[in-house]
Protein backbone atom coordinates (compact mmCIF):
# COMPACT_ATOMS: atom_id res chain seq x y z
CA UNK A 1 0.00 0.00 0.00
CA UNK A 2 1.10 3.38 -0.77
CA UNK A 3 1.67 4.04 3.25
CA UNK A 4 4.65 1.04 3.39
CA UNK A 5 6.39 3.05 0.62
CA UNK A 6 5.98 6.37 2.04
CA UNK A 7 8.09 7.43 5.25
CA UNK A 8 5.84 10.51 5.92
CA UNK A 9 2.60 7.93 6.27
CA UNK A 10 3.39 5.99 9.02
CA UNK A 11 2.52 5.10 12.62
CA UNK A 12 -0.91 6.34 13.74
CA UNK A 13 -1.27 7.94 10.05
CA UNK A 14 -1.25 4.82 8.75
CA UNK A 15 -4.06 3.43 11.24
CA UNK A 16 -6.23 6.09 10.81
CA UNK A 17 -6.24 5.85 7.22
CA UNK A 18 -6.74 2.43 7.81
CA UNK A 19 -9.86 2.67 10.15
CA UNK A 20 -11.27 5.30 8.01
CA UNK A 21 -11.44 2.51 4.93
CA UNK A 22 -12.35 -0.26 7.20
CA UNK A 23 -15.54 2.66 8.69
CA UNK A 24 -16.17 3.75 5.04
CA UNK A 25 -16.98 0.06 4.21
CA UNK A 26 -19.00 -1.29 7.19
CA UNK A 27 -21.19 2.17 6.60
CA UNK A 28 -21.68 1.12 2.87
CA UNK A 29 -22.75 -2.39 4.22
CA UNK A 30 -24.97 -0.81 6.56
CA UNK A 31 -26.97 1.28 4.08
CA UNK A 32 -27.46 -1.69 2.07
CA UNK A 33 -28.59 -4.18 5.32
CA UNK A 34 -31.12 -1.81 5.77
CA UNK A 35 -33.42 -1.73 2.52
CA UNK A 36 -35.42 -4.32 3.33
CA UNK A 37 -36.69 -5.83 7.13
CA UNK A 38 -34.66 -8.84 7.28
CA UNK A 39 -31.97 -8.29 4.68
CA UNK A 40 -28.73 -9.14 6.89
CA UNK A 41 -26.26 -7.24 4.96
CA UNK A 42 -24.77 -10.35 3.61
CA UNK A 43 -25.35 -12.30 0.65
CA UNK A 44 -28.96 -11.76 0.53
CA UNK A 45 -29.35 -15.81 -1.23
CA UNK A 46 -27.63 -17.08 1.91
CA UNK A 47 -29.36 -15.13 5.24
CA UNK A 48 -32.94 -12.78 3.91
CA UNK A 49 -35.20 -14.67 5.91
CA UNK A 50 -39.30 -13.37 5.88
CA UNK A 51 -41.47 -16.45 7.79
CA UNK A 52 -44.34 -14.64 5.68
CA UNK A 53 -46.21 -17.45 4.26
CA UNK A 54 -46.02 -17.73 0.74
CA UNK A 55 -48.21 -15.44 -1.59
CA UNK A 56 -49.90 -16.85 -4.57
CA UNK A 57 -47.78 -16.04 -6.77
CA UNK A 58 -44.72 -17.08 -5.11
CA UNK A 59 -46.29 -20.56 -4.68
CA UNK A 60 -46.75 -20.52 -8.39
CA UNK A 61 -42.85 -19.33 -8.79
CA UNK A 62 -42.10 -21.89 -6.44
CA UNK A 63 -43.84 -25.03 -8.49
CA UNK A 64 -42.45 -24.22 -11.83
CA UNK A 65 -39.23 -23.17 -11.04
CA UNK A 66 -38.44 -26.56 -8.85
CA UNK A 67 -39.13 -28.67 -12.02
CA UNK A 68 -35.96 -26.70 -13.65
CA UNK A 69 -34.06 -26.77 -10.18
CA UNK A 70 -34.57 -30.14 -8.67
CA UNK A 71 -31.94 -29.80 -5.96
CA UNK A 72 -33.36 -26.98 -4.89
CA UNK A 73 -35.83 -26.53 -1.80
CA UNK A 74 -39.44 -25.07 -1.79
CA UNK A 75 -38.40 -22.92 1.00
CA UNK A 76 -34.85 -22.02 -1.15
CA UNK A 77 -36.63 -20.85 -3.95
CA UNK A 78 -38.96 -18.78 -2.03
CA UNK A 79 -36.05 -17.01 -0.25
CA UNK A 80 -34.12 -16.50 -3.28
CA UNK A 81 -37.42 -15.02 -4.96
CA UNK A 82 -37.57 -12.38 -2.30
CA UNK A 83 -34.01 -11.66 -2.10
CA UNK A 84 -33.80 -11.07 -5.62
CA UNK A 85 -36.28 -8.01 -5.53
CA UNK A 86 -34.08 -6.75 -2.02
CA UNK A 87 -31.18 -6.92 -4.18
CA UNK A 88 -32.48 -5.41 -6.90
CA UNK A 89 -34.36 -2.56 -5.13
CA UNK A 90 -30.82 -1.92 -3.27
CA UNK A 91 -28.88 -1.20 -6.68
CA UNK A 92 -27.46 -4.37 -7.63
CA UNK A 93 -27.54 -5.13 -11.55
CA UNK A 94 -29.32 -7.51 -12.77
CA UNK A 95 -25.59 -8.99 -13.63
CA UNK A 96 -24.64 -9.14 -10.72
CA UNK A 97 -27.83 -10.43 -9.32
CA UNK A 98 -28.13 -13.43 -11.92
CA UNK A 99 -24.59 -14.40 -11.13
CA UNK A 100 -25.20 -14.80 -7.48
CA UNK A 101 -28.86 -16.99 -8.34
CA UNK A 102 -26.33 -19.04 -10.90
CA UNK A 103 -23.78 -20.02 -8.15
CA UNK A 104 -26.13 -21.00 -5.54
CA UNK A 105 -28.48 -22.65 -7.31
CA UNK A 106 -25.73 -24.32 -9.27
CA UNK A 107 -26.96 -23.54 -13.30
CA UNK A 108 -26.20 -21.31 -15.78
CA UNK A 109 -26.58 -18.14 -16.20
CA UNK A 110 -29.34 -18.21 -18.49
CA UNK A 111 -31.02 -20.50 -16.44
CA UNK A 112 -30.54 -17.80 -13.46
CA UNK A 113 -31.93 -14.78 -15.80
CA UNK A 114 -34.86 -17.08 -16.14
CA UNK A 115 -35.17 -17.46 -12.43
CA UNK A 116 -34.64 -13.90 -11.89
CA UNK A 117 -37.48 -12.76 -14.25
CA UNK A 118 -40.11 -15.42 -13.22
CA UNK A 119 -39.02 -14.39 -9.18
CA UNK A 120 -39.44 -10.07 -10.29
CA UNK A 121 -42.75 -11.18 -11.99
CA UNK A 122 -43.86 -13.12 -8.48
CA UNK A 123 -42.51 -10.70 -5.94
CA UNK A 124 -41.74 -7.35 -6.97
CA UNK A 125 -44.19 -6.93 -10.66
CA UNK A 126 -43.61 -3.11 -10.57
CA UNK A 127 -39.81 -3.10 -10.41
CA UNK A 128 -39.13 -1.63 -13.91
CA UNK A 129 -35.11 -2.34 -15.00
CA UNK A 130 -33.26 0.27 -16.83
CA UNK A 131 -31.46 -0.41 -20.01
CA UNK A 132 -27.85 -0.90 -17.67
CA UNK A 133 -29.64 -3.42 -15.70
CA UNK A 134 -30.17 -0.92 -12.56
CA UNK A 135 -34.07 -1.03 -11.36
CA UNK A 136 -35.67 1.76 -10.84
Amino acid sequence: MFWEKSPAVTGPVCASLLTIGVLGAGVGSAYRASAAPGYCGGDPLDCYENPAPPTPAEAFFVQSTSRDLPNATAEQLLRYARATCVMLHSGLTTTSVVTDLAHHLGTSMGMADQVMDAAMVADCPNLTVGADGVAR
